[in-house]
């Protein structure tokens, strides 16, 4: 999957989870579509994010590991980083 496929797929999946209304919320009971999918675009940043953290550290971890362990771990930080470059240009 493309990160921009991933981005995409992200957001979607959050976008169920975000229940957003416009006016007096409930009271009103009109959806708000830009605010859900500007919500799900949030979430999918922080899940991102907490994958971006996760590899920094396992790459730390990782140089006294095989170099080929390295690299993938280096390979999966730059995806990731490209998806939340994709969920940016949502924001």
């Amino acid at each position: 999957m493309t990160p921009k496929e991933k981005a995409t797929h992200l957001i979607l999946m959050f976008k169920p989870n975000v229940y957003c209304f416009s006016g007096s919320g409930m009271l009103t009971n009109s959806y708000d579509e830009p605010t859900a999918f500007h919500y799900a675009v949030q979430c999918a940043i922080v899940a991102v994010n907490e994958m971006i953290n996760d590899l920094k550290q396992s790459l730390e971890l990782s140089k006294e590991l095989h170099p080929h362990a390295n690299g993938l771990i280096a390979g999966s930080l730059v995806y990731w980083q490209s998806v939340k470059s994709e969920l940016l240009k949502n924001n």
